[in-house]
C-alpha cells in the first residue's frame, strides 16, 4: 500500500528545505560516493560509508516526498546538473547575491564531489571539459571564481587558463587549480599563468573552503578597489580616470566598426562664483542635481557620462551622428536649465546653466587619437563660453563649412 506525500507545503517551507536540508545531504551523499570509489578503504569503514550514504539518500527521498513538487525559483537546478542547488525565492528589489563557482572537472564523480562541497554556501555550476568551461565563464553570468583541473582531454586546464588570460570579458575571475599534477615545474607554470592557487589531490574539504572563501573575498576587494578608482563619491558618475577607460575602449570599438563617435564637453557656469555664494554643500548639491540632469537625458546602454574634473562633465555617444548627438547636448542644456537652481551670485533673477561643446569624429579619418577629439571638444566648449554661455557648440566636421549651434537664452525662475 502506497501512501500519497503530504500536499499543501508552503512555498517558503518547500524553499528552506531545498537550502538548509537537501544541499548538506548532497554533500554527504557526494563525500561518501567518492569514498567507496577511492582505493585503501578497509572493508569495516567500507561498510561504514556506505550505511552512511543509505541512510542519506533515504533522508533525501523523504524530503522529496514531503516537498512533493518544489516551486521553481530563479536559482532552480538546470537538468544537466550544471546548477548545483536551487536558491530560496528573495523579495523583489534585494540585492543579496551568493558567489558563484564554476567546477572544471572531467571525472564525473570527483566534479559532484567538488560541487557537493560548495552547494550550501554557493551557486555552482559545472563543465565537464576545456570548451565548455570557456563558453560558461564567458556567459551572461559569469562565475565570481573557477575550480580547474589540468588533466582533460582536447583543451588541457592549462591552455583553458591561457585563453581565459587572454580574453577581457574573463582575465579577472580568479583560478584556483586543483589536480593530480604535483611536480614543481607544473605549479610554476600554472602560477606564471596567473592561477590564483594551485591545489593537489588528494584535497580536504574544509582546506578548499577556506582557501575559495579567501580568494572569493580578494576578488571582491579587488572590484571594489577598482570602482572607489573610477567613481566619483560624490555624484556617482564615473570620475576622469573613468573616463579615460570608456573612451579608450570606445575609440578601440569605433575604430574596428569604422563607426561615429561623439563627445560632449559639459561646464557649469559662474560655478565659483555659486560656491562663493551658496558655500561647498550648496555647490555639492548642484553638482549632484547637474550629475542626475545629465544622466537622465541619456537613453542607450553605452551612452557613458563622467564628472570630468571640478565642475565639468563628459559624455561619450557611441555610433551617434553630429545632429542627433548635438540635439541631446542641447536636451541635457534643457534639462538643468529647467531645474531653475538659484544664483544668486550671477543677478538677482539667474539660474544655474550649463556651457556645452561638442565633437563628432569616424576614426581614424576625422582625429589621430582619443586626444585630438577630446580637444576638438574643448574647443568647441571654449566658444559656447564665448558666445554667451548657456549655449552648445559643435566643432565642425572637417567637410562641413559651419559649426552646428544650439543656443537659448529662455530665462528661468530662482527657487525661493
Amino acid at each position: 500500500m502506497t501512501t500519497e506525500p503530504p500536499s499543501g507545503v508552503p512555498e517558503t517551507t518547500a524553499a528552506l528545505l531545498h537550502h538548509d536540508l537537501k544541499p548538506p545531504l548532497r554533500t554527504v551523499c557526494a563525500t561518501a560516493r567518492y569514498l567507496l570509489a577511492a582505493r585503501g578503504l578497509s572493508d569495516p569503514a567500507r561498510r561504514m560509508v556506505g550505511e552512511v550514504l543509505a541512510t542519506a539518500e533515504a533522508m533525501l527521498g523523504k524530503i522529496e516526498a514531503l516537498i512533493a513538487a518544489p516551486p521553481v525559483t530563479s536559482g532552480s537546478p538546470r537538468n544537466d546538473g550544471d546548477l548545483c542547488q536551487a536558491r530560496p525565492a528573495t523579495a523583489v528589489g534585494e540585492t543579496d547575491r551568493r558567489d558563484r563557482l564554476l567546477v572544471v572537472e572531467d571525472d564525473k564523480l570527483f566534479r559532484d564531489f567538488l560541487a557537493g562541497i560548495f552547494c550550501t554556501d554557493h551557486d555552482v555550476i559545472v563543465a565537464k571539459n576545456g570548451d565548455q568551461a570557456l563558453a560558461r565563464a564567458a556567459g551572461a553570468q559569469p562565475p565570481d571564481l573557477i575550480l580547474l583541473d589540468v588533466v582533460m582531454p582536447d583543451l588541457d586546464g592549462f591552455e583553458v587558463m591561457r585563453r581565459l588570460k587572454a580574453d577581457p570579458c574573463t582575465r579577472d575571475i580568479p583560478v584556483i587549480i586543483i589536480t593530480g599534477l604535483d611536480k614543481e615545474g607544473d605549479q610554476v607554470r600554472g602560477l606564471d599563468l596567473g592561477v590564483a592557487d594551485y591545489i593537489t589531490k588528494p584535497i580536504h574539504p574544509a582546506i578548499v573552503r577556506a582557501r575559495v572563501r579567501n580568494h572569493l573575498l580578494l576578488a571582491a576587494q579587488r572590484k571594489q578597489l577598482q570602482v572607489w578608482a573610477t567613481q566619483d563619491p560624490l555624484t556617482g558618475l564615473a570620475n576622469r580616470r573613468g573616463f579615460a577607460a570608456a573612451i579608450d575602449s570606445e575609440w578601440r570599438q569605433a575604430l574596428r566598426d569604422r563607426s561615429p563617435l561623439s563627445i560632449v564637453l559639459i561646464d557649469i557656469d559662474h560655478f565659483k562664483a555659486y560656491n562663493d555664494t551658496y558655500g561647498h554643500d550648496g555647490g555639492d548639491q548642484t553638482l549632484r542635481a547637474v550629475a542626475r540632469a545629465i544622466v537622465g537625458r541619456l537613453r542607450r546602454p553605452r551612452d557613458f557620462a563622467a564628472r570630468h574634473g571640478g565642475e565639468e562633465f563628459a559624455v561619450i555617444l557611441p555610433t551617434t551622428e553630429a545632429t542627433p548627438a548635438a540635439v541631446i547636448a542641447a536636451a541635457i542644456r534643457d534639462a538643468v536649465e529647467t531645474l531653475a537652481i538659484a544664483h544668486a551670485g550671477v543677478s538677482e533673477d539667474a539660474c544655474v546653466t550649463i556651457s556645452l561643446g561638442g565633437t563628432t569624429v569616424t576614426p581614424p579619418t576625422d582625429a589621430a587619437d582619443p586626444r585630438a577629439a577630446i580637444e576638438s571638444a574643448d574647443q568647441a566648449l571654449y566658444q559656447a563660453k564665448r558666445d554667451g554661455r548657456n549655449c552648445v557648440r559643435w566643432a565642425p566636421h572637417p567637410t562641413d563649412p559651419k559649426p552646428t549651434e544650439t543656443c537659448n537664452t529662455r530665462s528661468c525662475s530662482p527657487i525661493l
